[in-house]
């Protein structure tokens, strides 16, 4: 929380700003994803089921959320694209965990890397080192309806690039085994 003290003709009014945060009940900021959150095909083991989120200090002026949950150690540095949504109502205040999934309402599912909408889990190759997954939330000054749908990471990031009033990011790790 961020507090200011603004003076102005003499009167003193003192403002407290709270900074807009992402948090999850499913894995602790920067802790281990849980493996029914990894992806259910290529040998992942998993049951690609999204975390639970929940997000809190929304920026004033905000009208919609966009997420995107990303892997940068993916394709030797390239990354890998999990998770596009938008067009989320900010008083919602949270997605429960399976929130994600190609057809839940009052969200427009963008492209992934994956061939479906919605949320795709980790994968990353046996025998890497624990991949990042960075989920980063926008606060934006667009209507839920402002965007095309079906934009992929780089369309959403473009599209929102001067409307963004706000962001907050989570991390979890993940590595496969088997």
């Amino acid at each position: 929380m961020k507090t200011a003290l603004v003076i102005l003709a003499g009167a003193v009014a003192v403002t407290t700003h709270t900074a807009l945060t992402l948090s999850s009940t499913t894995f602790p900021n920067n802790g281990k994803i849980p493996a029914a959150q990894a992806y259910d095909q290529g040998g992942c083991g998993g049951q690609n089921v999204s975390p639970a989120l929940a997000w809190s200090g929304v920026p004033s002026g905000t009208k919609s959320l966009a997420l995107i949950m990303f892997d940068p150690d993916a394709r030797k540095g390239q990354g890998w694209t999990h998770w596009v949504a938008y067009g989320i109502d900010p008083a919602r205040g949270s997605l429960s965990e399976g929130g994600g999934s190609g057809t839940a309402s009052g969200i427009v599912q963008g492209k992934t890397g994956f061939p479906t909408p919605g949320y795709g889990g980790p994968c990353p190759p046996v025998g890497d080192p624990p991949h990042h997954y960075v989920f980063t939330l926008y606060a934006l000054d667009l209507a839920p309806g402002a965007l095309q749908a079906g934009l992929d990471r780089d369309g959403l990031l473009n599209a929102t690039k001067s409307h963004s009033i706000g962001t907050a990011t989570y991390t979890g790790l993940y590595q496969r085994t088997k």
